[in-house]
């Protein structure tokens, strides 16, 4: 009773003290300040740690009103010191009684305790919502954002988020999606559960920099947010020198993988331990070359070994940067934008420098691959790259270059949609999955990944390249040209000058053609002259100049008397030879070709379409010499590589109606012959004049319905033609 009398009275002295009112009028005015603080902070760019603070400052501030509530009063005469009613038996209502000394101690503990939390969290988590499900394993780092117009602060933030990709890239038990993926969502207006999705991740790590000029301070934040309902896991925010930027990374990816439940034990929790360069100058340089790496154009590929060099001369114990610098130059040879013996030796001495520095980086394993793999040691390049693809799982670079050197086109697609994985949004990626896909006559797929890639870099040239092949295969050459001409606008390579020569042939315009002709010729390097040569005998062949063609046929049938030639040479000849009708001449040089491939062991060198081309010849001449046996042999082969390609539900390349065509008239079908030509066509086959110069159509060639549809397919290049020509004449009188 005595309890319940004291509570009591308690509440009555509350009341007449007016501590209640004062508490709700508190609650009541300071809490909607909060909400509308939250509600209006992105459209103010406040950041986030604004609301942390709001809310400490409501409950730390909240014991202090009742404090002053319970001692002063405030009426018409101003404040004043509560009035104290005494009462029969009872203590006076001040400071002074034992009982209101011991509330208002407990209440100054109280407040005293919030603010040394809120100073000892400031660099703590702030739990926000549910933990994740325990088997969240894939994660995206997007771009962290700059409060500074300033481009070097945003360089900045650059370098922290590729430094934090880097980081977290090295636990094996997470899935982290590459620069080149996340760096596409920058200034994207999509929200996490969109990018989730197109990135098939559980968890997205953003955050924010702001640098204080004055003192420079750098202020982090970071947020963990999951993506199926966009809610927040945990944020955090870091105050700290600018030079001491890399303790916050260690911290933001040391907080991701606890908070992820992932277990490092010993040498494992090294890894995201970053220490790659004790220069935050460094590290922007090094993050702009990797930009510059990702566009993979000539242009783009010199600055970025510039960048790396700087990232080099501000650090020179930065391994990252001198991988990237040695994987720049490794990439100049790929791509024949240098020589590669001028070139491969300085990457080797750049990836030999970084692995020196850091022996287990994955990156600069996976380099070391690449190089192994542009100097034909396979082998090496293999442990190399399962090297790299061991110490660093999340590296899409190392598993598609990997797929470079699977023996059959099924295998290469598999490790080549595991980097798609990797690196969703990179677009060399990308155009290797959608290559392979029209190869196989996945044409819708193909495109769906050309759409992905024009979205996240839309001057990447090889996009437009798919496109073009697609439009080749379907026929609509105009519009081939004309994404063709994007990609070398974009990037003036051979091949691109090649097909845009070819394209011109096969409508008919010799004057382009050669022009484009022209251009492959003054660049070419020598080793790739024999596709010159082709270019130049096609052009002649469709221009009715045979004569032109023959001494360049001729010189291909000679290489194959030569001791030491490769396989394809061999079928080279044996398709130039088939050209000049020559049968003794395709037998010889088939036949050494088949020998050279009973010892081969890398098959997936071997041009596939020379095998069907020569294939196609060395029957013919086969049947022409009597050797029924050998040609039914090659017909089997060649039958086999048809079923291959012929997929059911997918589109088929034209040339392979064509090409069966061709087959059905050795067999001495010309009815079936004249129905798969008639599919070609209509499929989009368009190199009318190669059927006036193929030896195997000699007697096929005067039947009224194979005529007849030649004529068709060459009205149908001339109005192309014609739009073509029109369309560049609407462009020049154009005013500009």
């Amino acid at each position: 009773m005595q309890a319940n009398n004291w509570l009591r009275e308690l509440f009555e002295e509350l009341k007449r003290r007016r501590v209640i009112r004062v508490a709700t009028l508190y609650i009541i005015a300071f809490w909607p300040i909060i909400q509308i603080v939250d509600i209006l902070s992105p459209t103010l760019g406040l950041p986030d740690s604004i609301i942390r603070y709001l809310v400490f400052a409501f409950i730390g501030g909240f014991p202090v009103m009742l404090i002053l509530a319970w001692v002063f009063d405030i009426d018409r005469d101003g404040v004043h010191v509560t009035s104290r009613e005494v009462r029969p038996g009872q203590e006076p209502a001040l400071i002074g009684g034992n009982k209101e000394l011991l509330i208002v101690g407990v209440l100054l503990l109280l407040v005293i305790g919030l603010f040394v939390v809120q100073w000892r969290m400031d660099e703590e988590t702030v739990e926000i919502a549910v933990d994740p499900e325990p088997n969240i394993r894939s994660i995206a780092v997007l771009p962290f954002d700059s409060y500074s117009e300033d481009k070097k602060d945003q360089l900045f933030a650059d370098g922290l988020t590729e430094e934090l990709i880097t980081v977290l890239s090295r636990v094996k038990e997470l899935r982290v999606v590459a620069r080149t993926s996340s760096f596409a969502y920058r200034g994207v207006s999509k929200n996490v559960i969109e990018i989730g999705k197109e990135l098939d991740v559980s968890l997205i790590l953003e955050g924010s920099v702001r640098r204080n000029d004055i003192n420079d301070i750098i202020r982090v934040t970071a947020q963990l947010i999951e993506t199926v309902r966009g809610s927040h896991l945990w944020t955090q925010t870091y105050d700290r020198e600018y030079t001491d930027i890399f303790k916050i990374q260690d911290d933001i990816a040391a907080s991701v993988v606890d908070k992820l439940e992932i277990t490092l034990l010993g040498k494992d929790r090294e890894k995201i331990q970053s220490r790659s360069s004790a220069s935050p100058e460094a590290m922007v340089a090094n993050s702009m070359g990797r930009a510059e790496l990702a566009r993979r154009t000539e242009v783009s590929l010199k600055d970025g070994i510039r960048f790396f060099k700087l990232a080099i001369r501000d650090d020179p114990n930065y391994a990252a940067a001198y991988a990237g610098l040695a994987e720049t130059y490794a990439l100049q040879v790929s791509y024949d934008y240098e020589p590669a013996e001028e070139v491969l030796p300085l990457a080797q001495e750049a990836v030999d420098r970084a692995l020196a520095i850091r022996p287990d980086s994955g990156i600069s394993h996976a380099v070391q691959g690449l190089i192994h793999m542009q100097t034909n040691r396979d082998e090496q390049a293999i442990e190399a790259l399962e090297k790299a693809m061991r110490l660093n799982p999340s590296n899409a670079m190392a598993v598609m270059w990997y797929a470079l050197l699977m023996k059959n086109q099924a295998d290469r697609l598999v490790w080549y949609e595991k980097a798609y994985e990797l690196d969703p949004r990179s677009p060399v990626v990308g155009y290797n999955v959608a290559n392979i896909m029209l190869d196989q006559g996945r044409e819708a797929e193909a495109m769906v990944v050309f759409a992905q890639i024009v979205e996240a870099d839309p001057f990447y040239p090889r996009a437009y390249v798919l496109a073009a092949r697609v439009n080749e295969q379907r026929g609509r050459l105009d519009e081939a040209l004309n994404q063709y001409r994007t990609a070398y606008d974009l990037q003036p390579e051979i091949e691109y000058s090649a097909s845009i020569a070819q394209l011109y042939i096969d409508l008919g315009d010799f004057e382009s053609s050669q022009e484009w002709i022209t251009r492959v010729s003054n660049k070419l390097p020598e080793q790739y002259r024999y596709r010159l040569d082709w270019l130049q005998i096609q052009f002649y062949m469709a221009s009715d100049n045979m004569r032109e063609a023959e001494p360049l046929l001729l010189n291909k049938v000679k290489l194959a008397d030569k001791n030491g030639a490769s396989r394809n040479t061999y079928l080279d000849a044996a398709w130039a030879a088939y050209l000049l009708d020559d049968i003794r001449g395709i037998i010889r040089a088939y036949g050494k070709a088949q020998v050279l491939e009973t010892h081969s062991e890398h098959m997936i060198n071997l041009d596939e379409g020379f095998y069907l081309e020569a294939g196609l010849a060395a029957a013919y001449a086969y049947k022409a010499d009597g050797e029924h046996e050998r040609k039914r042999q090659v017909i089997a082969k060649i039958k086999a590589r048809f079923d291959e390609v012929s997929v059911p539900g997918k589109k088929v390349d034209p040339e392979i109606w064509y090409e069966k065509a061709l087959l059905a008239t050795i067999e001495g079908n010309n009815q079936m012959a004249l129905i798969h030509l008639q599919r070609a066509v209509d499929e989009g086959w368009r190199q009318h004049w190669r059927a006036r110069v193929e030896p195997i159509f000699k007697e096929l060639i005067n039947e009224t319905s194979f005529r007849s549809m030649m004529a068709g397919l060459e009205t149908r290049m001339s109005i192309m033609r014609e739009q073509l020509t029109l369309a560049a004449a609407f462009d020049s009188d154009w005013p500009i």
